[in-house]
């Protein structure tokens, strides 16, 4: 595979960011795609030893590559937020950089 890095056009957080550090990533990959092959998987990750989210879905764009989405809010606003999001741009690029680094390795 080519650099991970221009794959991803993502970047690894600042040493400043450490205490949003993701401390563990658990991928559930999906080798039979129901909706036509955009969902690959799932993935739960874990922020500073301190905070647990799951439900994260691994997403391949045509033309885009992997993305990764938060849970959906399962009481739909007319905003349509998810239930879970950042308000930072690092921490954000930073989950999304560990759970596609990871479906990378469980997927070799």
């Amino acid at each position: 595979r080519k650099d991970l890095e221009k794959i991803l056009k993502f970047r690894r957080l600042e040493p400043e960011f450490t205490r949003y550090d993701v401390t563990l990533v658990e991928v559930y990959p999906l080798y039979k795609s129901t909706d036509g092959g955009t969902l690959k998987g799932y993935a739960k990750i874990e922020l500073g030893n301190q905070l647990v989210i799951t439900g994260l879905r691994i997403i391949e764009r045509e033309g885009e590559g992997l993305s990764v989405e938060f849970p959906p809010n399962p009481y739909p606003t007319r905003d349509g937020q998810a239930i879970v999001f950042t308000t930072s741009d690092d921490l954000n690029e930073h989950i999304k950089y560990s759970v596609i680094e990871k479906y990378f390795e469980v997927t070799k």
